[in-house]
């Protein structure tokens, strides 16, 4: 019986080097983001898709106020605090707001004009003299500039040079219409998030012609298409498919449904269906899957995604290292060493799956991707690939994990059976299993009670 268990978890170790939940992108490189909420997804919340959803303006709201920078894409890098907690955003156009809150484009009592008091390279010190003046700061290239007077025309202003309307800017004001910033740096794309990690929430305009407002996680990128707000909505794969379990599945099917297509929802956004249109998914399950932020998440969804994160954790990833060394040439290792030493936790792991003859999260082997890969990296993996799952690594892996955890070389079985009789080392490696292998610890202890 225990040979049996013995033989079990030698398989079960090879299962676990081909599924996982940690992230290979499908690009070029297989070097991406550090930890697995890391790898950043791109949502396209107003976008025009199968249901244009872009907005003139948007009534923007967050507990805490706000943070106002740029986007590098993947990136939300900070320039200047807001404490507003209800903002308007729109093109840096001429407008008209009512007296009902509604924005409308063309002449109004939003000017798109303004007069250029001074330039200062710190947000500070900008916004210490425009409240002095009643003005407000624009963000340009290289630094702020302290303005006035927003108007609907160029005209002529004895203290200051005209600053024209910028093509790709972003107007900010009040919820009455007062003009508190305008985003004027073409070079960066303006972006927000909410301060200390409160959601932000906006309307999102639904195919029916209905609008309805959610709060959102991540940061929000934002640019003009065609007189509209273009914005799109960055955060974690782990979160993002949090948001879409909780709208796509809900709690009325059984967890082991939500196992699977928590995994299902992942490779989603891997796949970047839009990403021409400068993101990977829409919010819209028409195309790709149902996003409505926060809405209808719960504990329990939240722990299904959780679990399905991935089959090894980083407290495998040293052993496995170490493995790999005593099991091919010394330069080989070397080289893929270095290769790790590049890579962040989750791509290690992507790594050792590759090696040891695995599947990414989008269940693709190494030969099927392998083009994709630079050729430089490719060679290194090919050189450090243990070999197929027959090839005998498997026992050897497990032998060498009892080895290493038991403190004894050349473990015969005998031996081993005589080790487990004593409880405490029995206690000592159950628990080493459990923590490096946690998921396969449960599966194991499943299986075994079958036995």
């Amino acid at each position: 019986m225990k040979l049996l268990k013995n033989r079990i978890i030698s398989l079960a170790l090879a299962f676990v080097f081909c599924i996982g939940a940690s992230l290979l992108p499908a690009n070029n490189t297989v070097l991406a983001a550090g930890n697995a909420n890391d790898y950043i997804v791109r949502v396209g919340m107003y976008a025009d898709t199968t249901t244009d959803s872009r907005l003139f303006s948007a009534l923007t709201q967050s507990s805490k106020g706000f943070e106002i920078g740029y986007s590098s894409g993947d990136r939300f890098i900070p320039l200047l605090p807001l404490s507003y907690k209800d903002i308007i955003i729109l093109p840096n156009v001429n407008a008209n707001i009512d007296e009902n809150g509604t924005l409308t484009a063309g002449e109004g009592n939003i000017g798109a004009y303004s007069t250029i008091l001074g330039n200062y390279s710190s947000y500070s010190k900008a916004m210490t003299k425009a409240k002095s003046l009643g003005g407000f700061v624009a963000v340009v290239d290289g630094g702020f500039q302290v303005r006035i007077n927003p108007r609907n025309d160029a005209g002529k202003h004895p203290n200051g040079a005209t600053a024209m309307p910028t093509e790709n800017g972003i107007t900010v004001t009040d919820t009455k219409g007062n003009v508190i910033l305008v985003w004027a740096d073409e070079k960066r794309n303006f972006a927000l998030q909410g301060k200390q990690g409160a959601r932000v929430s906006f309307p999102m305009l639904h195919r029916s012609g209905a609008v309805n407002t959610y709060d959102y996680m991540g940061f929000f990128e934002y640019s003009v298409q065609d007189g509209k707000l273009f914005m799109v909505n960055c955060l974690g794969l782990e979160d993002y498919t949090k948001c879409v379990m909780a709208n796509e599945i809900g709690t009325n099917v059984s967890k082991e449904t939500r196992k699977a297509f928590s995994v299902l929802a992942r490779t989603v956004p891997l796949g970047k269906k839009h990403k021409k249109s400068g993101f990977d998914v829409c919010s819209h399950s028409a195309c790709c899957q149902v996003y409505q932020g926060l809405k209808r998440m719960g504990e329990e969804n939240n722990h299904i995604v959780d679990s399905t994160r991935g089959m090894i954790n980083k407290n495998s990833i040293d052993f496995s290292i170490d493995f790999l060394k005593g099991q091919i040439k010394e330069d080989a290792f070397n080289n893929f060493l270095s290769l790790l030493n590049r890579a962040g936790s989750v791509d290690k792991l992507n790594l050792l799956r590759l090696v040891f003859d695995g599947k990414s999260d989008l269940w693709q082997t190494y030969k099927s991707i392998k083009k994709r890969l630079d050729p430089g990296e490719a060679n290194v993996i090919d050189n450090a690939f243990i070999g197929k799952k027959t090839s005998g690594w498997v026992t050897k892996y497990t032998e060498a994990f009892l080895e290493k955890e038991l403190g004894v070389e050349n473990l015969s079985e005998r031996a081993f059976k005589r080790l487990m009789e004593d409880e405490q080392w029995k206690l000592t490696l159950i628990n080493s299993f459990k923590a490096q292998f946690p998921e396969l610890y449960d599966l194991l202890q499943k299986v075994c009670s079958m036995i």
